[in-house]
């Protein structure tokens, strides 16, 4: 029997969000945290001093972060408004880019494919896959609707499926869903 002590303290408490703080993610080389929030408020942190290097505010609040595994500093935004945007330089405190994907739901979870640098996101009942382009644009080239035959795992007033967290899974040929009360696809 496990009985060991999970007690924590703090070492730094990172201030400047006006919002509850939604979603943090480590830069691939660790050596900045982002941190977004539900004031709209995207904060980059130096994460060994704590000091704040950027901030971006967007007009929704922030709900997902992701860093491209394949540049440290492309950092993509998922929004309660339906807006992804992409950041590509952390210095000019405004967004590169976003991705257009014609439906206005809150993005949950984006994740980047290691190898070529696809995003996938789920946008309410979809799973939208995007390609990064050379030029930095990009393109969703395939929505997947929720599979036909999901079973709810308990009892739900609201049945509907809605993606909650997407993953790639060996080189892109596998992507995991989890969806909010149909569990994982």
């Amino acid at each position: 029997m496990l009985t060991k002590d999970f007690s924590s303290t703090s070492e730094r408490v990172l201030q400047g969000h006006t919002g509850a703080v939604n979603a943090l993610t480590f830069a691939p080389n660790g050596s900045e945290l982002a941190s977004g929030s539900e004031d709209g408020s995207l904060i980059i942190w130096d994460s060994l001093s704590g000091k704040l290097k950027s901030r971006f505010t967007f007009t929704s609040s922030i709900l997902s972060l992701a860093w491209g595994p394949r540049r440290s500093y492309c950092l993509y935004v998922g929004c309660l408004d339906g807006t992804l945007a992409v950041i590509e330089d952390l210095g000019s405190n405004e967004a590169t880019n976003s991705i257009l994907t014609s439906i206005k739901a809150p993005v949950f979870s984006p994740a980047v494919e290691e190898y070529n640098g696809d995003i996938a996101v789920a946008l309410g009942s979809e799973i939208h896959i995007a390609q990064a382009l050379q030029s930095g644009k990009c393109v969703t080239s395939k929505i997947f609707p929720p599979p036909k035959d999901l079973l709810l795992v308990e009892e739900q007033l609201d049945k509907r499926a809605c993606g909650r967290a997407v993953a790639f899974m060996d080189n892109r040929n596998l992507l995991v869903v989890a969806y909010l009360y149909h569990g994982i696809v």
